[in-house]
């Protein structure tokens, strides 16, 4: 319907629940390949989860003993802060899979088609270069 109406849908995923498999982020991976197969979002983030001071998931953490640190400038989406199945490098390359997945050549044509002045090609190139910078950083 988003589409029908003539939007960009995006998807965020965030990645290293306390509780998530390895098996869970494989299937989110696999589920957000076939929306972007079929046409259904235009493009993607994806994140490391922090569980912030105050919310339902930051005192999950703290009730089980799964924060790893009390230092807050940490909570900054780099590395992980709460225990999980995955070690930071298994999760930095799930993280870099996802962004990896949706940078197909049907992607980039499409991109291109999209370019109707330059106010679009200038904001196509901004967001090429933070793909890039998401590529390296989670590679």
């Amino acid at each position: 319907m988003a589409k029908s109406a003539g939007l960009e849908p995006h998807v965020t995923v965030m990645v290293g629940y306390p509780w998530e498999a390895k098996k869970d982020i494989e299937n989110t991976l696999k589920f957000t390949k076939k929306l972007f197969r079929k046409g259904h979002i235009d493009s993607l983030q994806a994140t490391l989860v922090v569980p912030y001071p105050g919310t339902p998931l930051y005192e999950y953490c703290r009730e089980n003993n799964l924060l790893l640190t009390d230092d807050y400038d940490r909570f900054d989406q780099r590395e992980p802060v709460m225990k999980t199945e995955m070690n930071a490098n298994e999760l930095k390359k799930m993280i870099g899979k996802f962004y990896r997945s949706f940078i197909t050549p049907k992607f980039l044509i499409n991109k291109v088609k999209s370019i109707r002045s330059l106010k679009d090609l200038k904001f196509v190139t901004r967001a090429g270069k933070k793909i890039l910078g998401h590529l390296k950083d989670f590679s």
